[in-house]
């Protein structure tokens, strides 16, 4: 797949090649300058949704510690049995971090960005069914799926800001998305336990951060799509718009 890939980007800049030949009366300075603008914007663009992304994960990550007394309660749990909720979302990122390198190159970032995401909301929506089921075995799978999530959109992130911030400040916004990351534990310990007390509601302390897990999905998906492309990418995707459009 890899190979494929490598080879369909080849053949795609030979035709850009030849068609900035053809057709070089949009390519000026002002026009490419334009072009790169919105690529800049597109850019922190992907680094806010990725921040927003990094809140609502760590968000739902430490659910069983601000909801602890109620879930005890509920499940009737002892302290080994509670001490599960987070040897099972530990124990795959034993594994798991070891191929996603691999992966990454074989599915590319958009691919897996959105299925890692999509396995995020999986697991928090396994964890709220659970307290309906009352099923502490369904519990500790969606823990499971969480953290597979979590631990490896992690390495993603960074792969993506590293890319399109490796020559300008990638350190800050590395540091910025931790802080979202630590933000989203802020929230969850802030917010988790005060929705309890008002609603006496397990269920609802569970699925609230479902809701953010799904609201993410769509947009990191199709923004990365276009931020991931370089100006001159950019610049030729237009172009072979424009060739269609006179060619139809």
């Amino acid at each position: 797949g890899y190979q494929r890939r490598v080879h369909g980007k080849r053949i795609f800049l030979n035709l850009n090649l030849e068609m900035m030949e053809e057709d070089s009366s949009i390519l000026t300075t002002d026009r490419i300058e334009e072009l790169q603008g919105k690529q800049s914007t597109l850019r922190y663009g992907i680094f806010i949704l990725v921040g927003v992304q990094s809140l609502a994960a760590y968000f739902a990550r430490d659910n069983p510690q601000a909801l602890q007394k109620p879930l005890i309660d509920h499940f009737e749990l002892n302290a080994t049995q509670y001490s599960e909720l987070y040897t099972f979302f530990s124990l795959p990122n034993i594994i798991i971090p070891f191929f996603i390198g691999m992966l990454i190159d074989k599915w590319g970032v958009p691919f897996l960005n959105l299925s890692i995401t999509i396995v995020l909301a999986a697991g928090q929506l396994i964890c709220a069914f659970s307290i309906s089921f009352e099923s502490f075995a369904l519990l500790l799978v969606g823990r499971t799926f969480l953290g597979i999530g979590i631990e490896n959109i992690s390495i993603l992130q960074q792969y993506i800001i590293s890319k399109h911030f490796g020559n300008f400040n990638v350190a800050l916004f590395t540091g910025l998305n931790l802080m979202c990351c630590r933000l989203g534990n802020i929230l969850n310990s802030a917010i988790v336990p005060r929705i309890f007390t008002l609603t006496d509601s397990l269920y609802l302390g569970f699925f609230i951060p479902a809701i953010g897990l799904v609201a993410t999905i769509v947009a990191v998906s199709y923004t990365h799509l276009r931020a991931h492309e370089t100006g001159r990418n950019l610049v030729c995707r237009l172009l072979l718009e424009k060739k269609k459009r006179h060619s139809a």
